[in-house]
């Protein structure tokens, strides 16, 4: 009877020995997924923040582009204001000329 006893014993012992490395073993698996998971995160918070730096500066680029693209634009109003008052004026001045009606006879 005590070596039946024994043999239960052993079996039990046999099996918990078992479980507790198969747990160790997912214990080590999960351990390094984990670790896995951290690196990779610590990677894309820092892409996120070159990508964010990025945004930031093309946001600048894009307003100073802006700015710049309203003053030309201005110039150009300015510029076609005064081709347009000189078209004007030349065209009163042509119709007042006395050029004009000799051309017609």
């Amino acid at each position: 009877m005590a070596a039946k006893a024994l043999a239960q014993l052993q079996c039990h012992n046999d099996m918990v020995t078992a479980a507790a490395v198969a747990w160790k073993d997912k214990y080590e698996q999960m351990e390094q997924l984990y670790n896995e998971l951290v690196e990779k995160t610590g990677d894309l918070a820092e892409e996120n923040d070159q990508l964010l730096i990025k945004c930031e500066q093309l946001e600048v680029d894009e307003s100073m582009q802006n700015d710049m693209l309203a003053v030309k634009i201005g110039d150009l109003a300015e510029e076609n204001e005064k081709l347009e008052s000189e078209l004007m004026s030349y065209r009163t001045s042509f119709e007042a000329s006395p050029m004009k009606d000799t051309a017609t006879i």
